[in-house]
């Protein structure tokens, strides 16, 4: 074969391979666009405002091995300052905020498990009645911050700790889980060979509500069952700054505590309107109070009151979530 054509033919080859490898390698890009409607797209899909044009724009960017530093934009037809400066930030603000989350905290569930008693091995739960079960699972910080993980470390212990002991138990430098199942299994224990009780129990899961790389939002439910008429549902819920493991306070979140009670309070009364109805109020026994657990989310603020925080245990428990739109100037966090 002449060598010139076998040259020429190599020369194809080769463009034709490193065509390929480059088409391979393509990343699908970004394009926003708003036409004179103002209507918004991106990757050719509508969506249906500016919010949902962000969250969109985080989560797509948050995917990508390397986050462009623009996003381009296509205004169609006679697009309006105002929004087009609107859509411009908006798009700037989801490329730093997807940075962010990129570098967001590694969590893992971690699980305990013991029981102890007579009944243990019985097939049918309903017939373990001398039996103690602990059933554990809850979060653990394996890529981050140190400061943010002793601070979730700490804040979980306390809580299984309160679990398992009825909250008998205070959490010292020295206080460990096993401490607290060793605490459980002794009060279960300690009633002999009474079965009156019934079965004792400690259970846990654990939730991340929001992990945006600046801000981690954990929650942690349970329930514990150590004789009497009823069990006691529980739950902790904080939001810890992921740079320095603090834990977020109301003066954190909010402009002015005092303004931000006020709205609670009528949204508490919105929610439980038959129960203000029939006759319930706030006193000096249940008075009105900001609750333990709250925390940031995507959306706003979720509050969570426990039994008995401002209601009888019989009313159960009262969940509130205030959107950032409600908020409005109250709100110290901006997303």
């Amino acid at each position: 074969m002449n060598m010139k054509i076998v040259y020429q033919y190599a020369i194809v080859l080769i463009a034709i391979f490193f065509f390929s490898i480059s088409c391979q390698g393509k990343k699908e890009s970004i394009v926003v666009t708003v036409n004179q409607k103002g209507e918004i797209s991106v990757f050719g899909k509508m969506v249906s405002n500016l919010e949902s044009l962000k969250a969109v724009l985080i989560d797509s960017l948050t995917q990508m091995p390397e986050i462009p530093e623009k996003i381009e934009i296509n205004f169609e037809g006679e697009v309006g300052m105002g929004l087009r400066h609107e859509v411009e930030t908006l798009v700037n603000e989801a490329i730093e905020q997807a940075k962010i989350a990129q570098t967001a905290p590694k969590i893992e569930i971690l699980s305990f498990r013991k029981e102890e008693g007579a009944d243990c091995n019985k097939e049918k739960e309903e017939d373990r009645i001398a039996c103690a079960t602990v059933d554990l699972q809850y979060p653990s910080i394996v890529e981050g911050e140190k400061a943010l993980q002793d601070s979730v470390a700490k804040w979980t212990l306390a809580y299984l700790v309160s679990v398992l002991t009825g909250g008998s138990e205070e959490v010292s430098q020295n206080t460990t889980l096993e401490r607290g199942v060793e605490i459980f299994f002794n009060t279960f224990n300690s009633y002999g060979d009474s079965d009156i009780m019934g079965p004792f129990e400690a259970q846990t899961g654990s939730e991340t509500v929001l992990n945006n790389g600046k801000y981690l939002t954990l929650a942690i439910s349970g329930y514990t069952f150590m004789g009497g008429a009823h069990g006691s549902p529980t739950q902790a819920l904080n939001t810890f700054d992921t740079k320095t493991g603090k834990i977020l306070t109301w003066n954190d979140l909010v402009t002015d505590t005092t303004a931000f009670k006020a709205l609670v309070e009528k949204k508490v009364r919105e929610i439980r309107v038959n129960d203000f109805e029939y006759g319930f109020d706030f006193d000096e026994v249940f008075q009105f109070v900001l609750p333990s657990c709250y925390g940031l989310t995507k959306e706003g603020l979720y509050l969570f009151y426990q039994h008995y925080e401002i209601m009888p245990y019989a009313m159960g428990i009262t969940e509130v979530e205030i959107t950032f739109e409600e908020l409005g100037s109250l709100s110290k966090i901006k997303f």
